[in-house]
């Protein structure tokens, strides 16, 4: 046997072409089942009246969040009061206890414009980790349960819309809103408010981010 030990202490890399396809692979996966996430919290909504209510009170939360996020961190820790990841925290002051550290609440983050073989110009999306601050060693004190009327909840729900929304007097096969995927935009019927605008700003959101990122949803459709 040779006492030759260069190949385990030298093992051959991989080509660098084939690395970072490997990563781009890993990072593609890792959006497709973030947001197959989304897409199945999103129906659970719409479904059920106690999920509704919880994502609301997770979008009134983090009122700044995106409609899509919002589902993740409702489908992740629906209890989350305030967010952030592992430097934020450490800038802190506090650390992400050891046995959350495998557990973070994955979101979606803009990671900027790039150009597509079209001329058009794309928005690329990283998966980003972040931890609520009860997975931290800071002390969180108790919260008050809050409650918003539905213009204030459907205001935070398209604070940060990612198409126009625009109010139509009819739609076709009775839906209540619907994302266009040609013009990028929803269209949304005005009547019925309160719990139904909201569901059909769910809906329309949910389907236009899907849709932005050419993955293939329904349109949107909520019956109560």
């Amino acid at each position: 046997m040779s006492n030759n030990f260069d190949d385990i202490l030298n093992p051959p890399r991989k080509p660098r072409i084939l690395t970072k396809r490997l990563g781009r692979q890993r990072k593609k996966a890792e959006r497709d089942e973030v947001y197959a996430l989304a897409d199945a919290t999103a129906e659970e909504v719409c479904a059920d009246g106690g999920k509704f209510r919880e994502y609301l009170d997770v979008q009134a939360n983090f009122r700044h969040y995106s409609a899509t996020n919002a589902l993740l961190i409702l489908a992740a820790k629906p209890d989350a009061r305030r967010l952030g990841d592992k430097d934020f925290w450490r800038d802190q002051g506090v650390y992400i206890k050891r046995q959350e550290f495998g557990r973070p609440i994955k979101i979606v983050e803009s990671n900027g414009e790039y150009p597509r073989d079209d001329g058009s110009i794309g928005v690329s999306y990283n998966i980003k980790r972040v931890y609520d601050i009860s997975q931290t060693t800071s002390r969180m004190r108790a919260q008050p349960p809050v409650s918003h009327d539905a213009r204030a909840l459907l205001g935070a729900l398209i604070y940060k819309k990612p198409v126009p929304i625009q109010s139509v007097d009819e739609l076709p096969d009775g839906l209540g809103a619907l994302y266009d995927h040609e013009q990028e935009a929803i269209f949304c019927l005005p009547r019925n408010g309160g719990k139904r605008s909201v569901l059909r700003g769910i809906k329309g959101i949910g389907t236009s981010r899907a849709c932005s990122n050419r993955r293939r949803i329904r349109p949107a459709n909520c019956e109560l």
